[in-house]
């Protein structure tokens, strides 16, 4: 998959991606495992979760980078396919490439917390 990227000077701000949400995250906790295109597995935590992304703190900041593709494993799902739109301190805001359904994202706020 290709993605076309606008060059700019700066990666936005994590607070500007959380304002241009165009659905509600749902809070959650439970482990997530991330997987880059060479390899290297992060293990996170979830945070919180919508249709189309969710949010995790991780304990290796600079395992992370803007506008990578990742595969995240959560619960018993299989592995969604994602990219990192925002990166600040130990936190990621992720995009899935595919939207999760919303009786999925409801269950997982409903029991993992």
């Amino acid at each position: 998959m290709i993605r076309a990227v606008a060059q700019t000077d700066a990666a936005p701000a994590a607070q500007d991606w959380k304002d241009r949400r165009g659905e509600t995250r749902r809070p959650v906790t439970m482990e997530a495992r991330l997987r880059n295109a060479s390899g290297l597995v992060v293990i996170a935590r979830l945070q919180d979760i919508s249709e189309n992304g969710c949010a995790l703190a991780f304990d290796m900041p600079q395992a992370i980078q803007c506008d990578e593709a990742f595969s995240i494993k959560f619960g018993n799902l299989e592995a969604q396919a994602c990219w990192s739109v925002w990166v600040k301190d130990d936190s990621v805001g992720l995009r899935f490439d595919a939207q999760l359904s919303g009786y999925i994202v409801d269950h997982l706020a409903q029991y993992c917390h």
